[in-house]
């Protein structure tokens, strides 16, 4: 979806909120995000059921929350947001039940030129050096795993990165946010520095 069409997006979902019509308020951010978020989720958890379930429970939440809503960035900022937090509370549930689950981190992407790996892209199509790429991600912290999830894979700007990581049901305001993506900002130059680091000492970059 363009940035034209999510402004178009969000400023419709903004009328729905203002007039009351929280049902169509849904079922315009839904529309409009669904399948970005679906495979947010799904990089994350080891099955597709497990997936839709957490799915069907940012769709239950966003019922909830929009009557006191007070969006002060794009709405996708704010589902990735209700998503992230889902799915901690559903591995957090899995464990409890006894369950041995892995979070898959996102395969998706590139930070450093090096070439796109999707999750979704068969095994016997994926170059070592991917794989490589793939597997240097997974050295980071989860948190920096997460923001290159937002920032690459999604392709979320930092004020939505700032909404998206903040704490359960938290909503910033417009200093909150400014502040926030600036920390943001900073954090993901850091990482993708890191990330070149471990890059040429594996080979796959030559130092400049």
């Amino acid at each position: 979806m363009s940035d034209d069409a999510r402004d178009d997006t969000d400023s419709a979902i903004r009328e729905a909120l203002h007039r009351g019509d929280f049902a169509a308020a849904v079922t315009l951010a839904l529309d409009a995000h669904r399948a970005p978020l679906t495979a947010f989720v799904r990089s994350r958890l080891p099955s597709v059921a497990d997936a839709d379930e957490v799915m069907a429970e940012v769709s239950a939440a966003l019922w909830v929350a929009l009557p006191r809503l007070q969006l002060h960035t794009s709405m996708r900022g704010y589902l990735f947001q209700m998503a992230r937090h889902a799915v901690s509370h559903h591995l957090a549930r899995e464990v409890r039940r006894g369950r041995s689950l892995v979070p898959v981190e996102g395969l998706g992407s590139e930070a450093l030129g090096l070439g796109a790996v999707r999750t979704a892209t068969p095994q016997h199509l994926k170059t070592t050096n991917k794989d490589r790429i793939a597997s240097l991600r997974a050295e980071l912290s989860e948190e920096e795993q997460l923001l290159l999830q937002l920032r690459v894979d999604r392709d979320l700007a930092f004020r939505e990165i700032a909404q998206a990581m903040a704490e359960p049901g938290v909503v910033l305001d417009e200093q909150s946010l400014t502040r926030a993506a600036a920390r943001w900002r900073k954090r993901y130059q850091l990482t993708k520095e890191r990330l070149r680091e471990l890059a040429v000492a594996s080979c796959l970059l030559e130092l400049d």
